[in-house]
């Protein structure tokens, strides 16, 4: 009932609600629980049956909106490239190469990736600046016209999405924990970088 009313209010007049009281506080804690989960925003890229198999989101969670036209983007270990590829093509998505070259077996030429990685990566040295740790980009789309774009990692993936030199990172989602580096820019100010 109270969520019309919710939806429209900033984090900080969320806060201010919840200190007026204890009903105040247990209004905006219901309503928090509703309104950041993240398979609301995950169900434009999967259909509900497969969205807790498989969870990331773009950093619209926060401010509550559903993307529309984004690209979704994936950073996953490369190691685990060929099950991310086989999970994306059983609910409907297709490897859609941008560089125009079409692959007869996928999952040959992700394994041969994997295998050959440790040659591009030898000392096992951590990314820099010039060399995010990046092994591959994988462009999927569904009939329904949504992209996923999957990046294989070498390395941890957070590091190597904090080392993007031209990138401001102001938040992350993972599988398990949501954080706000920058909150007052996030939601007072509704910048997205």
């Amino acid at each position: 009932m109270e969520d019309p009313l919710l939806r429209d209010l900033s984090p900080l007049e969320e806060r201010s609600l919840s200190l007026t009281g204890s009903l105040g506080l247990a209004i905006v804690d219901s309503f928090r629980k509703r309104a950041y989960r993240i398979d609301v925003h995950i169900l434009p890229y999967f259909m509900a049956s497969h969205y807790s198999e498989f969870c990331d989101v773009a950093l619209q969670f926060f401010d509550r909106e559903i993307p529309s036209g984004c690209v979704l983007e994936l950073y996953v270990h490369h190691g685990f490239a060929v099950q991310v590829h086989d999970f994306l093509t059983k609910i409907g998505y297709v490897l859609t190469p941008r560089w125009g070259n079409g692959f007869a077996d996928v999952n040959c030429m992700l394994a041969d990736m994997v295998r050959s990685v440790w040659d591009e990566f030898p000392s096992r040295r951590p990314p820099s600046f010039s060399d995010p740790g990046i092994v591959g980009v994988f462009p999927y789309q569904n009939a329904d016209g949504a992209w996923i774009e999957v990046r294989t990692m070498m390395f941890c993936a957070l590091q190597a999405v904090l080392n993007f030199p031209a990138t401001c990172i102001m938040n992350i989602i993972t599988y398990a924990h949501a954080v706000s580096l920058y909150p007052h820019t996030t939601f007072i100010e509704h910048v997205a970088f």
